[in-house]
């Protein structure tokens, strides 16, 4: 039987089946966009705050190791440190020409840089009097240097502690003044210092333009010219600050303290008129549990019987503001140039006439975000 013929075909293999790329339609682009637009904007605020609590937190430290600094040098020297007393700070000199602030001197006894050779050709004189009899000269680059046994009582981190040298970052300063660091806190805003002036110590105090004065101001413009011996006295004096209070591009973030325009300003910047000022920080500095005479007939005239402390320090917190108007809340009276807060306001609800519920205390410091830390009684 023949063999059957069997034809061998060569096929060829079949090309292979090539798949289109599918792309997004403009529907489906729009979406992924909307939720990129979604998470960044619920991550961004969560990360600003994380930074926020971080600056937060670091400031408040600094603020502590100030005050231990401060505390162990009024142990070891029995008084508060500053190389020049809070009435030579409180000089009229200081507040309107001079314009060193009150952190920057006690810095030069908790940090060290007092030039040892008085002719020392690196070294800057400093002070609030206009005469070198009220100045010392200070070496910048020894701030913070153990220069003997015991050591600083405080060693400045370099990131806070930054010369202000622009014009608009101290508002009436000398050269010298700019030069010679300031402590910043983590928001990058110099930090304020108050000190009490012990020579009033045991005194009674009276509120800013007390209807029947018969003890001494709790807070003032300043002590007069102290130079030539007409001095004034207080517990504390604008003065000692008035160089950054009188600021018009203060700190990282250029807030204005000499503008009142607006809904949001400094309580206790030059803008505000003295007498206002110097009621605000009579609240600010006045401890709220020590309230002369709650009894009073005018509850206005409710004065302090003490401070918050002998050394306070007061940070402007994230918003960049001393004391922001803003914030104050139903504290605040009076508007732009009159704008203040009262001491009595801590005690007494609107009008100043009646008692809060439960007779209860309210700090003003509640209302605000500024960082405040204590030494000494």
């Amino acid at each position: 039987m023949p063999s059957p013929n069997y034809t061998r075909c060569r096929c060829l293999p079949a090309a292979p089946r090539v798949r289109r790329a599918s792309a997004f339609t403009l529907i489906e682009l729009l979406v992924v966009i909307a939720i990129i637009v979604v998470v960044i904007s619920i991550v961004l605020p969560a990360l600003a705050g994380a930074r926020d609590v971080a600056r937060k937190t670091a400031t408040q430290q600094l603020i502590t190791n100030i005050t231990n600094a401060a505390t162990v040098f009024s142990q070891d020297e029995g008084r508060s440190p500053g190389y020049f007393t809070p009435t030579e700070m409180g000089d009229r000199a200081n507040g309107n020409t001079r314009g060193m602030t009150a952190m920057q001197n006690a810095m030069l006894d908790l940090a060290g840089g007092i030039a040892a050779d008085p002719n020392d050709g690196d070294a800057i004189l400093v002070g609030p009097a206009p005469t070198e009899a009220g100045q010392v000269p200070v070496r910048v680059d020894t701030i913070g240097i153990d220069t003997n046994e015991s050591g600083a009582y405080f060693v400045p981190d370099t990131k806070y502690y930054q010369p202000q040298t622009d014009a608009g970052k101290m508002g009436t300063a000398a050269d010298e003044h700019r030069e010679l660091p300031s402590v910043v806190d983590a928001w990058g805003t110099p930090m304020l210092l108050w000190v009490k002036n012990d020579a009033v110590d045991g005194s009674r105090f009276d509120v800013p333009n007390a209807a029947a004065a018969s003890g001494v101001p709790f807070v003032r413009r300043d002590a007069g010219v102290v130079s030539l011996g007409r001095y004034e006295p207080a517990a504390f004096y604008v003065a000692a600050n008035q160089s950054l209070l009188s600021a018009t591009s203060l700190g990282v973030k250029g807030r204005d303290h000499a503008d009142t325009s607006g809904s949001t300003f400094s309580l206790i910047g030059s803008g505000v008129s003295d007498t206002a000022r110097e009621q605000t920080l009579t609240a600010l500095l006045g401890h709220p549990a020590y309230p002369d005479d709650l009894a009073k007939s005018d509850a206005q005239q409710v004065a302090p019987t003490n401070a918050r402390g002998s050394f306070v320090v007061q940070s402007a917190g994230s918003d960049g503001w001393y004391l922001s108007a803003k914030r104050a809340g139903s504290f605040y009276t009076g508007s732009e140039g009159n704008a203040q807060i009262t001491y009595a306001s801590m005690f007494f609800g609107p009008g100043g006439t009646d008692r809060y519920e439960n007779n209860e205390t309210r700090d003003i410091m509640q209302a605000f975000d500024d960082l405040v830390g204590t030494a000494g009684n």
